[in-house]
């Protein structure tokens, strides 16, 4: 148990992007984890899914950390938070010795994220999935308010919202994808995106 907390710790020190958001805000968009344009810019949502976001809430061509970043007036309203902090996908950290030095901690890692489940059989596995969990609701409290909507964009955030509302009630949009391969452009959901910017107004 202590040497998964210490690894979650140490990857949360060395490649965390933090949350986006000023005051609890009106609405908060959860995703699932950062990625290599996240690295390198310090912020959540900052690549291809980020542009796909802003393209559809605000019309603008820039990810929607970067804009949100940019114009602070924009985090009265809205917010960006990861389930995890770090990525969930080791190709996004270019520290080839850490990935190695902690291959199997990272297995761990990107099999809760590839998972549809919500217990694991798997000892450590579970251990970490509690670990993220604990750390996901902890940031959740400090950037939601009983007035604040929580928007989950895809399945895996949208599992993890679940699991933290049991203890506290949030406001909760669901049905939102992941903004990824154009998602929020596709017909389908433009009845649940519709919602969000109605939220927004």
């Amino acid at each position: 148990m202590l040497q998964m907390q210490d690894l979650f710790l140490e990857a949360k020190h060395r490649y965390s992007v933090h949350d986006l958001y000023k005051d609890p805000p009106a609405l908060l968009f959860v995703l699932e984890s950062p990625h290599k344009e996240e690295l390198k810019h310090g912020v959540p949502v900052a690549g291809s899914s980020g542009r796909s976001m802003t393209k559809f809430l605000l019309n603008e061509n820039v990810p929607f950390g970067l804009r949100l970043k940019e114009h602070p007036s924009l985090l009265e309203k809205m917010g960006i938070v990861n389930v995890c902090p770090f990525p969930m996908q080791r190709s996004a950290i270019n520290d080839e010795e850490w990935k190695q030095n902690n291959s199997s901690f990272l297995e761990h890692v990107e099999k809760i994220r590839t998972s549809a489940s919500i217990s694991f059989k798997d000892k450590e596995r579970a251990v970490l999935h509690n670990i993220l969990l604990q750390d996901f609701k902890e940031r959740l409290k400090t950037a939601a308010s009983n007035e604040t909507t929580i928007v989950p964009c895809g399945k895996f955030a949208g599992r993890y919202v679940s699991l933290a509302n049991k203890e506290q009630t949030y406001s909760v949009l669901e049905g939102v994808p992941h903004p990824s391969y154009n998602s929020w452009g596709r017909e389908r959901y433009q009845e649940v995106l519709m919602q969000v910017k109605k939220l927004l107004k």
